[in-house]
């Protein structure tokens, strides 16, 4: 599928809304979101879209310390469902009523482009990351370690239309 991009709010958009697709999926492993894409592609706005979606209004690029984590509560709860899908409300643990599941899901935000080889990545703990179904994981400057993508990897690549448009390509 591709899609052409007009704007970082019309990329954050499409994050957002590929964020709520995968929120309530049942899954076995990690998802994994691997980006690519030359600078200044739209990796990070889309990244920061995505997140948004979880709560996190100010994400920036990990691109010094590599790798973000955040905990993000859903609760599994009719409460839930009265909430519109676009404008999601999360309600701290205690807010929960009695009775109704805490879903936990770690998000993590990796950036690669200070990565040399893909053993960096090892030893920060990927491969345990990668193997627990709560985590989702975003990573950009995913070439730089193709060799440790998980086969169920979702591929997005971003590319320079014009000044201001980008192209995406999600596999």
């Amino acid at each position: 599928m591709k899609i052409t991009v007009k704007s970082a709010e019309n990329m954050k958009k499409i994050g957002r809304e590929m964020a709520e697709k995968i929120v309530n999926g049942k899954k076995k492993n990690a998802i994994v979101f691997a980006l690519f894409g030359e600078l200044g592609s739209g990796k990070t706005t889309f990244a920061q879209g995505f997140l948004e979606y979880f709560g996190i209004k100010k994400a920036n690029s990990p691109t010094f310390v590599i790798m973000k984590k955040y905990v993000y509560e859903n609760p599994k709860s009719k409460i839930q469902s009265l909430n519109k899908a676009k404008n999601p409300k999360f309600l701290p643990a205690g807010d929960v009523p009695k009775g109704h599941k805490i879903q936990k899901f770690y998000l993590y935000h990796i950036d690669c482009y200070r990565i040399h080889n893909s053993r960096d990545l090892i030893e920060l703990g990927f491969q345990e990351i990668v193997k627990d179904s709560h985590n989702i994981i975003l990573i950009e400057w995913a070439d730089r370690i193709g060799d440790l993508l998980p086969k169920n990897t979702i591929c997005i690549n971003f590319k320079h239309k014009s000044e201001n448009e980008r192209i995406i390509s999600i596999s």
